[in-house]
């Protein structure tokens, strides 16, 4: 928290000056060239912006933003000189034009795991490239675009000098919106995104659909950028837009500080100007550059700005700043008249009809029933392996069964997507706690509560009024969430400073936020001390009376029997029995099953 506060407080002193000292600096710089140096550090910057969006905040990696950059600026061009439009009309044209290549180029992209919009960027760097010298009518190819306007108002036309303004302005434009944007619940779904994909995904975020957004977000500021550098230039060909561009935008952001505000800035500006003072060195430049990336990912991997605020904070809390909190769990608080989890009546939440799962030759789960009840605690149970884990899994969508039914609140929900069933009102939390560990436990929730309470994105990125309503509504949420589960004290803490036992909690609230109808809690119990346990039994006896009903998924029999009103028995996939605590205590299957002979289940 000291890191973060040291953060704050750096920005709000330092940008202010620069700001004053951005808007002097023509004319401390009579120099034409070097004012066009900085304005062309500028525009990198703002490309920089959006690749570290893309890059630092969802961890998503483009190869190719110099074919963005491209796009933007050949379009703009050629609006202006072939259909005369000004540069007001063109630029955002341009702008628009290459957010939607970025969303031809990612709805197939984010269909699929891995690198692969690494390699398609990569694929439309060298298309869009080869494209500029095989379409000499309309690119004129190596002799480039010439005579590009640069902008009027009425009869005044800017120059070089005060072109440098507009630049400006939209480079404080993007961070403007950017800030907004991270500060958002928007902004904490994509690094919960970047950190653990299958928990945003099941807590009511389609991940596809945010990484598609970040990148069309990401490829407008590219075409912005390059629709700002080709009416500076008055010039544009082919050279300016290679893949050793689109690498060099990705060392901008490196070298700065990924995740840092005005890092990708630091950067633009460092590797523009440098090859000013190194040119006799220019053959070696590939060398340096290769050099650079690999220093600061493995000893500087916060960039300068990132380390320079690690340097900060050393200082900050070595000159003694204490550093201890109040860790003690509150008292859970069932908060009725604040949190409405109110739902129509129904018989059975959730049945379950001959449900089977294969894995290659093994059958994980063969031909289960089970029917769960509003307001109930049914606890599954089971040997390791016995096909619980895999049961959720189908349940909450991750996997599609072979044959059988899910039905949740009469509607079957097989077939359906872990964020639509999580917003349908299935909540869940994990074996291993699935937490942001960069965000606080307050911002963790906000993941869960974004899908009810989020504002709209426009609104967001400007920052009006209904926004900040709208968040006060969802911090006050959050804040009851967390003291639903005894966790309010800690709302602002970071992760890494809870106990293991303190995020099994975390994830419960978390997955209240969605207002569930049925939450599904897997081995809330491991790991914790007698006392948490104790806690923990108190939380979910408070859910149950809010009629919300739960999946309990446990190994700590002694607990089970204490808080379940239904038991199912599974071994080898099967169900092999069912009922109240007391008959699955003494049925002789599930003895020799689960325990073996001889044993009594209440010494498991």
């Amino acid at each position: 928290m000291a890191e973060s506060s040291l953060k704050s407080l750096s920005l709000k002193i330092i940008i202010p000056f620069l700001l004053v000292l951005l808007f002097l600096i023509p004319h401390f710089v009579p120099n034409v060239y070097y004012l066009r140096l900085i304005q062309i550090a500028f525009i990198f910057g703002i490309i920089a912006l959006g690749l570290d969006l893309l890059i630092g905040h969802t961890g998503l990696i483009s190869l190719g933003h110099a074919g963005l950059f491209a796009i933007g600026a050949y379009t703009s061009s050629l609006l202006a000189l072939k259909l005369n439009l000004s540069f007001w009309l063109a630029l955002p044209l341009a702008t628009l034009a290459t957010a939607f290549i970025g969303f031809l180029l990612g709805v197939p992209s984010f269909r699929l795991a891995g690198v692969y919009l690494a390699m398609t960027t990569i694929a439309l760097n060298i298309i869009v490239h080869k494209a500029i010298i095989l379409m000499p009518e309309l690119t004129r190819a190596a002799e480039g675009l010439q005579n590009i306007p640069m902008p009027t108002i009425g009869e005044f036309k800017f120059n070089v000098n005060n072109y440098y303004y507009i630049i400006l302005v939209f480079l404080i434009g993007v961070l403007f919106l950017l800030r907004n944007f991270y500060r958002s619940s928007w902004g904490k779904i994509i690094t919960c995104i970047r950190e653990s994909e299958l928990a945003a995904n099941f807590m009511g975020n389609s991940v596809y659909g945010y990484k598609l957004l970040v990148f069309v977000i990401s490829a407008a500021v590219a075409g912005l950028a390059g629709s700002l550098y080709a009416h500076l230039m008055g010039y544009i060909n082919e050279p300016s837009f290679t893949w050793e561009n689109s690498i060099l935008m990705l060392l901008m952001v490196i070298v700065g500080g990924r995740r840092e505000l005005l890092g990708p800035i630091i950067g633009a500006l460092l590797l523009t100007w440098l090859p000013q003072f190194v040119q006799r060195w220019d053959q070696y430049r590939h060398i340096v550059y290769g050099f650079m990336i690999i220093f600061f990912l493995l000893a500087a991997p916060a960039g300068i700005v990132g380390e320079l605020h690690i340097l900060g904070a050393r200082l900050f809390l070595n000159r003694g700043r204490k550093l201890t909190e109040d860790l003690s769990l509150g008292e859970p608080n069932l908060l009725e008249q604040t949190l409405n989890f109110s739902h129509p009546p129904i018989e059975n939440i959730l049945r379950v009809k001959g449900v089977s799962k294969s894995f290659g030759g093994v059958k994980a789960i063969n031909q289960v029933d089970l029917v769960i009840k509003p307001g109930t605690i049914h606890a599954l149970i089971g040997p390791n392996g016995s096909g619980k884990t895999t049961l959720v899994n189908v349940i909450t969508g991750l996997y599609k069964p072979d044959e059988g039914e899910v039905i949740f609140r009469g509607k079957p929900i097989v077939g359906l997507s872990p964020d639509k069933i999580a917003r349908l009102g299935i909540g869940r939390t994990f074996q291993t706690p699935s937490v942001s560990l960069s965000l606080t436990a307050a911002e963790n929730i906000q993941v869960a509560v974004h899908q009810r309470l989020k504002s709209n994105l426009l609104i967001t990125l400007l920052g009006l009024p209904k926004y900040a309503q709208q968040k006060q509504k969802a911090d006050e949420e959050i804040y009851y969430l967390l003291k639903e589960v005894g966790l309010e004290k800690m709302a602002n803490l970071s992760i890494a400073q809870l106990p293991h036992g303190y995020l099994r909690l975390l994830e419960i609230a978390r997955a209240l936020g969605l207002h569930p109808q049925l939450l599904i809690v897997d081995e809330p119990a491991a790991g914790l001390s007698q006392d948490e346990i104790e806690h923990l039994g108190k939380v979910l006896r408070n859910i149950k009376k809010r009629g919300i009903a739960l999946l309990l998924i446990e190994h700590n029999v002694d607990f089970i029997m204490a808080l379940a009103d239904h038991i199912t028995v599974l071994d080898f996939g099967k169900k092999i029995a069912e009922g109240k605590p007391i008959e699955i205590q003494n049925n002789p299957t599930v003895l020799e099953a689960y325990l073996g002979r001889g044993r009594s289940i209440s010494h498991a």
